[in-house]
């Protein structure tokens, strides 16, 4: 490949990538501050592992990368071999690097990795439910928007919480709040019928979908009236999006619940709803 020809190739795939990305949603257009958490290795963070993800960076501002396509497949294959071939691993660095991202290369370096190595769905699940359970708040946003491709048909429009069941099967008896958290927040009628079938055996499971699946008030009113946690969190969920449906017996019903993902949905409502 002649020089002239490399460098048309290295400047098409910069700009390739921030085109197909930007325009995916996956990642917004300015990169995200260092967190305390990220630098202070509280959750995965492998120096030797980022060091090197920053080292196939281009010198050059205007390239994603430099040398030829070859060289940078093999690049890209050592990396694989630092983290001994796990992909959920490598799903777990390059957020951490993400997270610590300067500027708009350093912000779109890890999804360009990860699509140059076909990175699975399954793998960038695993690799964020750690960062789902992050007491930051900024973490739990950025770990949500990577999974936000992986459970949205695009043809259809629908969901798709299949790939979640097999981490909450392998969590149990225990519920892995980061997870639920998002499963409601992206889409609460999907969710609550992937809980039931997980957790719940003595649960009328076809009600419960037909009911989820009916006019959001209908739903509410169904759901309010059951006694499970997963039916009052399915509540809460729909009246933080649907203000029209927040009743005073309906919110102090869902304030009384004891379950504890159902008392912080109600908590930061409520402390929405406070006048500033």
């Amino acid at each position: 490949m002649c020089e002239k020809t490399l460098d048309i190739f290295r400047r098409y795939r910069f700009v390739s990538a921030v085109c197909l990305l930007l325009a995916s949603g996956v990642f917004a257009a300015e990169p995200p501050g260092k967190t305390d958490e990220m630098q202070g290795n509280a959750l995965q963070l492998d120096a030797a592992v980022q060091a090197y993800i920053q080292g196939l960076l281009s010198t050059n501002e205007q390239e994603m990368f430099s040398g030829t396509e070859d060289q940078l497949r093999n690049k890209l294959e050592q990396l694989k071999g630092i983290v001994g071939g796990n992909q959920a691993k490598l799903v777990e660095q390059l957020f951490c690097y993400r997270v610590n991202a300067q500027g708009m290369r350093e912000a779109l370096l890890p999804m360009v990795i990860m699509k140059q190595l076909g990175v699975s769905d399954d793998a960038l699940v695993q690799g964020m439910l750690p960062y789902l359970e992050s007491s930051d708040t900024h973490v739990v946003k950025e770990a949500s928007e990577w999974l936000w491709g992986t459970d949205k048909n695009r043809a259809t429009g629908g969901y798709d919480f299949r790939r979640y069941k097999a981490v909450l099967e392998k969590a149990k008896p225990r519920v892995p709040p980061g997870l639920i958290r998002y499963m409601y927040d992206r889409d609460p009628q999907t969710a609550v019928v992937t809980v039931v079938q997980m957790y719940d055996q003595n649960a009328p499971e076809s009600e419960v979908s037909t009911k989820a699946k009916s006019g959001v008030k209908e739903s509410v009113d169904y759901f309010i009236g059951r006694p499970e946690w997963w039916a009052h969190l399915y509540v809460a969920a729909m009246i933080e999006k649907e203000p029209y449906l927040r009743t005073p017996e309906m919110m102090k019903k869902l304030e009384q619940d004891d379950n504890p993902l159902v008392r912080e949905k109600m908590s930061k409502l409520n402390d929405k709803l406070q006048p500033k």
